[in-house]
Formats: C-alpha cells, sequence, structure tokens
C-alpha cells in the first residue's frame, strides 16, 4: 500500500483564552498533491518575515499562508535539511550544501557552497543537520560537521568521526557525540572532549540542551543525565521505566519547564519539569504562544504518515486521525521499516516550537 504523508498546518489564536480538550485550533492539511511534490518532507524552518520552509524529497518547499512554491533541488538527490539564517535558507543534500536566496522579483536562486571542497567530501554523505553559531553556518553529516565562515567565505572541515550521530547548539556552543569515545564540545575552534562516560559512548544522545544553566543530556535508552560539579550524573526521574519501553529519538526542554520527548514509534511524549508523565500525542502537544498585545498566536507543523497513524492502538483512517487531532486526544504516527524518522529531529529546532511575533 501506498504510503501517503499529509502536511498538518495548526493554527491557534488565543484571544484571552487557553488551548484545552474544549478550545482547539482548527486544522489544515496538506496532501502532497496540494504541495505538488513528494510525500517525505525531513526539515522546517522558518523566516523573520514567517514564509515557512520545508526540506521535502523533491527540493525546498515554500509556504507564505497562502500558496506553496517548489525550488527543485540543485543536483536532483534529496533534500535533508534546511535552516533560515537571515535572507538566507542554508540547505543540504546528497555530496551537496549551499544556500538559497531571493533575487529583486522574490525568487530563489541556490549558491552552492560544498563545491569550493568537492574533492574533501567523503564519498555519499548527506547533510541532515544546519545550525548557525555567531558567524558560521555548520553542516553535519554522519561522519563530519563542515563549518562556513559567513564573513571570510570560506568552507572547512571542524570535526570527523567514524559515527557522528548530532550535533546540539547549547548557549552558543556547538555539542556533538562519537560513538565509543563519548561527548564533545567546540572551544575556540578545537574539539574538546566533554564526558566520556560508559552512557555517552555507547548509548546514542539524543539532545544535550541547558536548563536553569545545568546542562542536561538526553539519551536514546537511557533517559536524562546532567551535569553536576563537572561530572556528568544520572537524573532519576520518575518516569525511570518508561525509557526501558521507548527509544527516543530528540528531546527538547519547553519554555514551561517540561520536557519534549521525540520517539520512534511512541510519538510525542510530554514529561512536566520534574520527570512525570504528562498527556500529548505526536501532533497535538506544545503549541507555541507568543505574547502581543495581551493576545498569543500559536503555530506549529507536523508531517505524519495517515496511512499509518493509529489511535487507541489501532489502525485509523485520514477522517478519524483529523478528529482526534482536533479533540486534543493522542495518535500515534509510524514509519517505514528501517526509515530514518523524518522530523523527529525537529525537537531540537523548530518543529516543536514555529514562533510567530
Amino acid at each position: 500500500m501506498k504510503v501517503v504523508k499529509y502536511l498538518f498546518l495548526l493554527f491557534a489564536l488565543f484571544l484571552g483564552i487557553t488551548i484545552s480538550g474544549q478550545e482547539l485550533p482548527p486544522v489544515q492539511n496538506f496532501a502532497p498533491s496540494d504541495y505538488e511534490a513528494e510525500n517525505q518532507n525531513w526539515a522546517i524552518s522558518q523566516s523573520a518575515g514567517k514564509e515557512v520552509f520545508i526540506a521535502n524529497n523533491k527540493g525546498l518547499l515554500a509556504y507564505n499562508g497562502a500558496a506553496w512554491t517548489l525550488y527543485t533541488s540543485p543536483n536532483e538527490t534529496i533534500m535533508r535539511s534546511a535552516k533560515v539564517v537571515g535572507e538566507r535558507i542554508y540547505s543540504g543534500y546528497y555530496m551537496e550544501f549551499g544556500f538559497w536566496e531571493a533575487d529583486e522579483f522574490g525568487v530563489l536562486n541556490y549558491t552552492s557552497l560544498s563545491e569550493t571542497i568537492r574533492s574533501q567530501l567523503e564519498e555519499d554523505e548527506e547533510f541532515w543537520i544546519i545550525l548557525n553559531v555567531d558567524n558560521y553556518i555548520l553542516f553535519q553529516s554522519l561522519k563530519r560537521i563542515y563549518a562556513y565562515d559567513i564573513k571570510e567565505h570560506t568552507v572547512n572541515i571542524l570535526a570527523y568521526a567514524s559515527n557522528l550521530p548530532k550535533m546540539f547548539s547549547v548557549d552558543k556552543g556547538i555539542y556533538y557525540q562519537k560513538i565509543g569515545e563519548g561527548l564533545f564540545k567546540i572551544e575556540n575552534g578545537k574539539e574538546v572532549l566533554v564526558f566520556k562516560n560508559k552512557v555517552v559512548q555507547q548509548d546514542e544522545v539524543a539532545s544535550v540542551f541547558s536548563k536553569n544553566g545545568i546542562l542536561h543530556v538526553l539519551t536514546r535508552h537511557n533517559g536524562f543525565y546532567r551535569e553536576q560539579e563537572g561530572i556528568l550524573a544520572k537524573w532519576a526521574t520518575p518516569s525511570e521505566g518508561l525509557f526501558e519501553e521507548i527509544s527516543v529519538y530528540s528531546g527538547l526542554a519547553l519554555s514551561d519547564g517540561s520536557y519534549a520527548l521525540g520517539t520512534i514509534a511512541h510519538g510525542l511524549i510530554i514529561l512536566d519539569a520534574e520527570g512525570n508523565l504528562g498527556t500529548g500525542g505526536n501532533l497535538t502537544a506544545s503549541v507555541a504562544q507568543t505574547e502581543e498585545g495581551g493576545r498569543g498566536f500559536g503555530y506549529r507543523i507536523d508531517i505524519v504518515d495517515i496511512e499509518t497513524c493509529q489511535v487507541e492502538g489501532q489502525r485509523a483512517d485520514r477522517a478519524e486521525v483529523e478528529r482526534h487531532v482536533l479533540a486534543g486526544r493522542p495518535v500515534a504516527a509510524g514509519r517505514a521499516a528501517g526509515e530514518r524518522p523524518p522530523l523527529v529531529d525537529q525537537l531540537d529546532r523548530e518543529a516543536v516550537e514555529l514562533r510567530l511575533g
């Protein structure tokens, strides 16, 4: 059966009210036929002008709230990452990375950055994560991190490893894990080993973030750890048994003190500030809020495989999934066997909280 992925845009205008089970945002959903691209979407980023950019199998999707525009990949390969920085949309592909920039007519044109170091690229590299730190744009594959100096217009290799799952931006610092070695940080342009505990050598780090000035590390199978007097110590939450049942792919500390966990097969899980299991689902939790003259405006994007969604443990059709979304009830989204989870890693970036205002 063909798997069709639908794009859900959730808008909520709060006029002195709060989203609850009784007061819910309307849902507008888009099928691939609506945005005229393929059915897998890998990353989301938003401009200061509130235009949304999505990394799609076919290329860069731009949505201005009224119309979709597709800019096909420059080398006709899958677009894996997108990140808006200023007036540019940086993007990563198979053996290629660079940026899009609008001309005087508002049409986006692509400039390759990897072209200058083509001979240095690893065979079959794909660029999954893009971060902006000071005057640098960082492009990460599963083996290397490349740094583009915005002022000098140069590209250099910042770090490399045989297995480099992710990189994280924390308080303007860059952290990344080398499987078998530990958790590293870039300091003054150099690689520094921060923690070499067994857990960060053997278990994949799903997220690194700072909360109340304390560095936290979330692992795929072993839950939370945090820094205590320079040592990485276990944080045993009340939901510790949960981590024996789930596989965490990403995580984020939310502004209200709670935690959002993006999992491989159990949707989005919310823990409160003390680590107690909260409510939510991969379609309904953490609509962002900003305050403008006493009114909050929330905006949220999700990509979901409608045909693999389950409601209360059973396969559900499109209409039933939408009813559960509107009712604020959890919906579990599936994926094809062996497929890297698209957009789950956006919990580390904009997908959970895209702010307007």
